[in-house]
């Protein structure tokens, strides 16, 4: 074909194409330039920021071998020339159907004093070999190894220049699956580095796998931006943030300081499950112990975590450290599915790629025709930087259902917060103590919680439940024992600063130094005397004994649910014995976390408010709104502190949520009794006169 005819053939295709499935180009939200190098035939391979701005892709998984494959490409995508006529391209899916199994012959190879190995012949030149499975050598092994290739057995190309395979089964640990970059070959060597390990004999089989075609295309990896959380005692907590959401992720690649590891590891991300209506709830979409050996200077380890494609923005990873110190996480690759390609035909210069409309359908173009005659040798198209364009609609679109519910009174609510004015889209308020502590709801449940505006008017929410609890660190306070009925000699007592009497469903985590112990410890209210009591009283008591015999390791940590306390104290007493008192290293109160997401279709400030026993769960057309606030990125923004009704200032931390005389009846009781004392004194000053 000439280049004259295939710049027609372009042109008639894109026109097609054009009456057909009319797109206007002013409606896409991205838009990219592709820079082509050479003449002819192209490939554009789809990146991160491409999968990001389109609409999402669905993958599936296959087996032998254990593959997930992204089939078709985001239909919303389109390419134009520099004048603007439509460019016609196909999806170019990576291999799935026709593989088939290819055995190789095992050649010996002379040995070195430090070297050893063997050659794999698969008869004839494979034109795409990504791989190579060796089976058969004598476990337990770990060996470094160079692997080369080569068409003739003469010229040879170093495909792993210093890789390690093992095969460690009391660790749990096995690698013998060589890949590399897709290559034509017919011969693979692989040098055993012999220097500081036992020579191993050469596998019984090799295997690889013949593609159906020559087009593949290397995994996408990419990194992660990675935020350490504060955690609990015993766990290290990161969240993680994804190029966008609805990516088609396979598995996150985990790097790690440190020596030897075994840990295990959840990734979660919020997900509408049916338990409770209107709830989001974390859910796990990965887990796997993570493991590395270290044996000389060769290191064999397993650090990848296979998921579930992820439909969220952000993920958060959560490590059990048991008895460790927190985890050294140096970074996170997502490695997504085996990806389609891009193929079209243009001259060398620029082409415009647009993307980013939910709206828009898959083009169908004439160059369909020519799926199967796609030429072997293709040249590559290179993307340009992502610029949003300025002449669409925002993409927070108001969602199709009313952004406003009744209307309730601001005066009967027991709290109001402020919530700053922001962005038009999704908004999502982490409910903090306070909120926790105040809700007149069950506990997890917070029926009376809602977002206002300054009218009373109600904006629809989704409740979302978090994995990672809110961590405050306290500081126990020593005193003498109280001469409580239960007091006993030999004991130490702390009081705990709870932040708000009324929080429950709360834990108490204590960590101490000490390597070998063994305390009773005992956790409850200390009520004041009454006159039901003439002595301060220990009440709700929870008994637990905390020991450690090993002095080589860090004591657990002890957890204690924490009791609420409208009236005394919350105070713990440790029954020392005649032993020194335990050195408290830390306390840290764990609440449950939750938070609310709704959409903002405004600006304007808002309330968050609560603190209504009569008002019942809210019900709000979530079918409607889930999509507006799910798969999107939020905005983040903290409640001002607490108001009382009508704005006026409420209590803080560890007050009495409730006034029991208002200041009217107060003052007025007072000045009545000033009065009163007034006319007592004169009358007592005329009987001395």
């Amino acid at each position: 074909m000439t280049r004259t005819a295939a710049a027609a053939l372009m042109l008639l295709s894109g026109v097609a194409a054009a009456g057909a499935q009319p797109v206007a180009p002013e409606s896409f939200r991205h838009e990219r330039t592709v820079t082509v190098t050479a003449p002819g035939p192209q490939r554009l391979d789809l990146d991160a920021a491409a999968l990001a701005g389109t609409q999402a892709v669905a993958s599936r998984q296959i087996t032998m071998p254990v593959r997930r494959l992204v089939h078709d490409g985001p239909p919303d995508l389109r390419l134009y020339t520099a004048a603007g006529v439509e460019v016609p391209y196909l999806f170019v899916p990576p291999p799935f159907e026709g593989q088939r199994v290819i055995s190789g012959r095992i050649l010996p190879i002379a040995a070195t004093k430090t070297t050893s190995g063997f050659e794999v012949d698969f008869d004839e030149v494979v034109p795409s070999l990504t791989g190579v499975m060796l089976e058969g050598i004598p476990a337990p092994f770990l060996k470094r190894f160079r692997l080369e290739g080569s068409g003739d057995r003469v010229r040879w190309t170093v495909l792993i220049d210093e890789g390690t395979a093992f095969d460690l089964p009391d660790e749990g640990l096995h690698s013998t699956n060589l890949l590399f970059t897709a290559s034509a070959v017919r011969y693979l060597r692989v040098t055993w580095d012999d220097t500081n390990s036992a020579r191993v004999p050469p596998p019984t089989a090799a295997r690889s796998f013949r593609q159906a075609t020559a087009h593949t295309s290397a995994l996408l990896r990419i990194p992660l931006e990675v935020e350490r959380r504060q955690a609990e005692p015993g766990s290290s907590r990161f969240h993680l943030r994804l190029p966008g959401s609805h990516l088609p992720i396979d598995a996150l690649e985990l790097t790690i300081g440190g020596g030897h590891l075994l840990r295990d590891v959840r990734v979660l991300e919020p997900r509408l499950t049916g338990t409770r209506r209107g709830q989001l709830e974390p859910v796990v979409i990965g887990r796997a112990r993570l493991r590395r050996v270290i044996r000389d200077d060769r290191t064999a380890e397993e650090l990848r975590v296979f998921i579930e494609p992820p439909d969220e923005p952000d993920l958060d990873l959560v490590f059990d450290d048991g008895d460790n110190p927190p985890i050294d996480l140096q970074g996170v690759t997502a490695v997504f599915a085996e990806l389609p390609w891009i193929y079209f035909e243009a001259e060398p210069g620029t082409v415009i790629a647009r993307y980013g409309n939910a709206k828009a359908v898959a083009p169908r173009y004439d160059l369909e025709a020519m799926r199967p005659s796609i030429p072997a040798a293709v040249a590559r198209a290179t993307w340009g930087p992502e610029h949003e364009r300025q002449t669409v609609t925002p993409p927070a679109a108001a969602p199709p259902m009313p952004t406003r519910g009744t209307a309730l009174a601001l005066r009967d609510f027991r709290h109001t917060r402020s919530l700053p004015a922001g962005p038009q889209g999704l908004t999502v308020v982490p409910l903090d103590a306070a909120a926790f502590a105040h809700s007149a709801s069950t506990a997890g449940n917070f029926g009376d919680v809602r977002i206002l505006d300054r009218d009373g008017l109600q904006v629809p929410y989704l409740l979302e439940k978090r994995d990672e609890p809110v961590v405050l660190d306290l500081r126990l306070e020593r005193r003498e024992p109280s001469p409580t009925a239960e007091a006993r000699p030999g004991g130490s007592e702390y009081v705990v600063p709870v932040p708000y009497r009324e929080i429950s469903g709360a834990e108490l985590v204590l960590t101490t130094r000490a390597r070998v112990f063994q305390r009773m410890v005992r956790i409850g209210v200390l009520v004041p005397p009454d006159r039901q009591a003439r002595t301060a009283t220990l009440q709700q008591l929870q008994n637990r004994s905390w020991q450690h015999t090993d002095d080589a390791l860090a004591a657990p940590p002890l957890t204690l649910r924490l009791p609420v306390a409208p009236r005394g104290e919350v105070v713990i007493e440790i029954d020392e014995g005649d032993n020194q008192p335990l050195p408290i290293e830390r306390a840290t109160i764990l609440i449950p976390s939750y938070a609310v997401r709704f959409f903002r279709s405004d600006a304007a400030p808002l309330l968050l408010a609560y603190g209504r026993a009569d008002l019942p769960a809210p019900r709000y057309d979530l079918a409607l709104l889930s999509p507006y606030v799910l798969g999107q990125r939020a905005h983040t923004v903290e409640a001002a502190p607490e108001e009382g009704p009508a704005g006026s200032a409420a209590a803080g931390p560890g007050a009495s949520a409730e006034t029991l005389v208002s200041p009217a009846i107060f003052w007025g009781v007072l000045g009545l009794s000033v009065v009163v004392l007034l006319g007592l004194v004169v009358r007592m000053v005329r009987r001395e006169t």
